[in-house]
């Protein structure tokens, strides 16, 4: 495997990004750079997966460390990962220290490339999942109720009042739509702060 202090995709990373006419994708970086990562074969596909994300991740927190020295910033996210100039604002130096903080010390850390198991990866991809299921959820309970995510508690329980007034079966309101709202207002009950 790979020594903690020599990332060897540093470079080839920065070769690949140099000559792209647009944005990469993290997917674009690795199967581009397919041949370094053989070397996980035959590891568990779950661990396959986290080393290639772990490596990629690593060397662009690296690289986006190094290029603000040349007044570059790396711009990285899943599906965008670009070199750009760093604006020449007062705050510009806030782009390479504020952002995603907490993500490049994780991937600057390498005792979660050498630490981490099939066991935590599998438990890394079921929070991914009930989180992404969530906000799903989410996004269809406010739609339910006639508003947007950016709506705040008060206005979601103003709104389901109205509508549970309107639609409540001793009112004359319809059973099936009284539940979808009830159903709506319990699920955001768990996304928002201050409910009853």
């Amino acid at each position: 495997m790979f020594s903690t202090r020599k990332n060897p995709l540093v470079l080839p990373i920065l070769d690949l990004l140099k000559q792209a006419p647009k944005a990469l994708s993290e997917y674009d970086i690795i199967r581009h750079l397919g041949a370094y990562f053989t070397c996980y074969d035959d590891l568990p596909y779950q661990l396959q997966i986290f080393k290639k994300h772990f490596l990629t991740m690593n060397a662009l927190y690296h690289l986006q460390e190094t290029l603000v020295v040349d007044g570059f910033y790396l711009s990285i996210s899943a599906l965008e990962i670009q070199i750009e100039p760093i604006p020449d604002t007062p705050n510009a130096t806030d782009l390479v220290t504020d952002v995603d903080a907490k993500l490049r010390d994780y991937y600057l850390d390498w005792q979660h490339y050498e630490e981490t198991q099939v066991s935590d990866v599998e438990a890394l991809f079921q929070a991914f999942w009930k989180q992404y299921v969530g906000y799903e959820q989410q996004e269809q309970a406010v739609a339910t109720l006639g508003l947007t995510v950016k709506s705040s508690w008060s206005d979601i329980q103003v709104c389901y009042r109205q509508k549970v007034n309107q639609c409540h079966p001793d009112k004359g309101g319809q059973q099936a739509e009284f539940i979808d709202i009830r159903k709506a207002y319990e699920i955001l009950k768990c996304y928002y702060d201050g409910y009853d």
